[in-house]
């Protein structure tokens, strides 16, 4: 049964270093020594982190927004990043801000645009 039990253990370990070096290692040594905004830009696709950086000094931070991406571009992860870096912002349906990101020519009656980031990632802000 030890026997049974290390080859198992054995056979995981392989597994798990096998998965790390071709996968994990490149992103951890990537990261190591760089800083912290840095190292979120590394763990997310480096436009969406500009792209929440670039809204987290438009939308002020008492205020609701509601997020609409390309849900093929991003995985459910990347877009509660999102929700949790523009915390104190939260994210509301209604809101008085509309955050788009990856979708060319969003529109929704009511609201303007507010600020431009590339071609189709934007703000959109409530007509009074």
């Amino acid at each position: 049964m030890r026997i049974f039990a290390c080859i198992w253990v054995l056979i995981w370990l392989v597994f798990f270093v096998r998965g790390f070096i071709l996968t994990d290692y490149k992103v951890f040594k990537k990261c190591l020594t760089k800083s912290v905004e840095e190292k979120r830009r590394c763990m997310m696709k480096e436009v969406l982190y500009d792209f929440i950086v670039f809204c987290q000094g438009r939308i002020p931070k008492d205020s609701d927004f509601t997020f609409v991406c390309d849900r093929q571009r991003l995985d459910p992860t990347e877009i509660s990043r999102v929700t949790y870096y523009l915390y104190p912002r939260r994210p509301k349906d209604p809101a008085p801000y509309i955050i788009v990101f990856g979708v060319e020519g969003y529109k929704k009656a009511g609201f303007e645009m507010m600020e431009k980031f590339g071609s189709a990632s934007f703000i959109l802000r409530k007509v009074n």
